[in-house]
């Protein structure tokens, strides 16, 4: 029994880790367009969607809460300006 648990929790962590590789991915395809609507904003992507977007970073972890949108399951991103560097 503890080894069927133990694939099944394997098989759902490789879920949510392909679906956010999903969602990271779509994020940055779609860099241009998000760029028209949601630039120097904070966007919450789940399911290669925009689920929210907010300029301030606090406020969308709270809208988030609020709409019960699990953060540990989606991807968010600040949508920079073309032609900016980040140096980390």
């Amino acid at each position: 029994m503890e080894t069927r648990k133990s694939a099944e929790e394997s098989r759902q962590i490789l879920q949510t880790m392909d679906e956010f590789t999903r969602d990271k991915k779509w994020a940055l395809e779609n860099i241009d367009s998000l760029r028209k609507d949601y630039l120097e904003k904070y966007v919450l992507v789940k399911n290669r969607k925009v689920v929210l977007a907010d300029s301030d970073y606090d406020n969308l972890l709270q809208r988030a809460e609020r709409n019960g949108v699990d953060i540990s399951q989606a991807v968010i991103e600040f949508v920079i300006p073309r032609n900016v560097t980040v140096l980390m």
